[in-house]
């Protein structure tokens, strides 16, 4: 009777575990599809969207991945993302360089907003010798936003433009 019971307690464990394995599978592969649809988009607005939604579940992985304790993982996901970030960012200033009111800008940077909070809660609770490299990850995306955010507002009030050049009296 007693191994009886020992399974029935020990299946519905069992059945989760697998579950689990078959979620953090199932997400994989989603994150992997969407890479290879990422990487072949050529419209740089459909690429933006991408981005979110590649995005988000890049962050899903990697928030998996350091509840494991795997920061390798989390640094290798983090590092990837910020280039799929520039990626997105420079063919959207290929495609729309003058237009500060196309969406895919204003969608990259409030997309960039939240994932740099993402980042820092997730560097606020790495182990000493992997915050280096996340720190990296975020400085190269306070640049992208800070980027974004210029192009989005050219004309920043307090900001003083630079001097007009002198005229050299010796030209003619």
């Amino acid at each position: 009777m007693r191994p009886r019971l020992a399974l029935a307690r020990a299946s519905p464990i069992l059945l989760m575990i697998l579950g689990a394995a078959a979620l953090l599978r199932a997400t994989q592969e989603q994150v992997a599809q969407l890479q290879v649809r990422f990487d072949q988009e050529p419209s740089s607005g459909q690429k933006a969207k991408l981005l979110i939604k590649l995005g988000e579940a890049q962050f899903r992985d990697a928030r998996r991945a350091g509840q494991q304790g795997d920061f390798n993982a989390v640094g290798l996901m983090m590092e990837k993302y910020r280039d799929n970030v520039r990626e997105a960012f420079n063919s959207l200033k290929r495609e729309h360089p003058k237009d500060n009111d196309f969406g895919g800008y204003r969608s990259l940077e409030i997309h960039l907003r939240k994932s740099l909070h993402e980042l820092n809660e997730t560097i606020l609770v790495a182990p000493p010798e992997y915050v280096p490299p996340l720190q990296l990850v975020r400085k190269d995306l306070e640049e992208i936003q800070d980027q974004l955010l210029r192009q989005l507002f050219p004309k920043r009030p307090g900001e003083k433009s630079a001097p007009p050049p002198k005229k050299n009296p010796q030209a003619p």
